[in-house]
């Protein structure tokens, strides 16, 4: 490109500039505009409570990083997260867990292909302490929303060796308050209470949910199926036992009868929360699709009101 066509180049884009200055149209002000004017925005379900103290409070709790606190029952062992106020790492350390067992025709083939070194042992090494969650499970979560929404983040506000407290901000004026309580240690019984607050001026027309997630181990067939102890979710509502359907084509499944205990547990040991509250809510099985994190849920329905 020569001179003379950069110049030209450059005297016209210098015109239009001039022009749109001189006679150009007005841009609108700040929050005006035909855009709005023609319905452009979004409508939210949810009602805004106009609290500015209260909103520069909900914004300090999202912005909290994750914090977890050892925290041991009776003999048991865990970690409470801020993370929807769930527990997690749960172990009985004074209960062993089972033992893997190995079949011979299975060490055979280990020593032929070289994975495996040493004589055989039917029943693996000597088992430690139970571990109720995988890495990836989570207890007694607190949430909001259709069940597969983010969890609240919470804030520990006291803790000792028979109580832990911890707290969070759902929206302006609606606070959710979560409480581990040591109730008897023989036998051993924890009390795990959620309060939801709404000291606003609007319904908070969202549900409430309380759900138990773990990771979830593909089934075994063959021979080798009897031995295996697969940790699954769990229900009872109405008169008896719900376990999940596994169809991949419904994620969600909603069980039809009174809420009554719900909980994610292998054939010897689980984590199993009792619903007290039997009047209301749901129980329901999430399948997260191309995920092996598998949940079940309990969730209440309908505006939480003023007061």
């Amino acid at each position: 490109m020569d001179r003379r066509t950069i110049l030209a180049v450059f005297l016209s884009i210098s015109v239009y500039y001039g022009w749109m200055v001189v006679y150009g149209p007005e841009l609108p002000e700040q929050g005006e505009g035909s855009v709005l004017e023609e319905g452009l925005v979004v409508e939210v379900d949810e009602p805004i409570l106009q609290n500015p103290e209260q909103g520069t409070r909900l914004e300090a709790f999202e912005e909290t990083p994750e914090e977890e606190r050892a925290w041991s029952p009776c003999t048991a062992r865990s970690l409470l997260s801020t993370r929807g106020g769930s527990m997690q790492d749960l172990t009985l350390t004074d209960h062993h867990a089972p033992l893997t067992v190995e079949p011979i025709y299975m060490w055979l083939w280990s020593k032929v292909n070289g994975t495996s070194e040493g004589p055989w042992s039917p029943y693996g090494e000597e088992p430690g302490p139970v571990e109720l969650q995988s890495k990836a499970g989570a207890a007694f979560i607190v949430g909001s929303g259709d069940g597969s929404g983010a969890r609240v983040p919470m804030r520990f506000v006291s803790n000792d060796d028979r109580q832990v407290v911890l707290e969070g901000q759902l929206a302006p004026g609606v606070s959710v308050e979560r409480r581990y309580r040591l109730e008897s240690e023989q036998p051993c019984r924890v009390f795990v209470e959620t309060v939801w607050r709404n000291e606003g001026s609007a319904p908070y027309a969202v549900d409430r949910w309380v759900s138990i997630e773990d990771e979830i181990d593909p089934a075994g067939g063959g021979m080798m199926a009897r031995y295996t102890s697969l940790r699954r979710p769990i229900a009872h509502v109405g008169n008896g036992l719900e376990f999940p359907a596994n169809d991949e084509s419904e994620p969600i499944e909603v069980l039809e009868g009174t809420p009554v205990w719900m909980g994610m547990a292998d054939r010897y040991f689980g984590i199993l929360g009792m619903v007290k509250t039997t009047d209301e809510g749901e129980i329901s099985f999430h399948n997260e699709p191309e995920s092996t994190v598998t949940s079940v849920v309990y969730r209440v329905e309908g505006s939480l009101d003023p007061g």
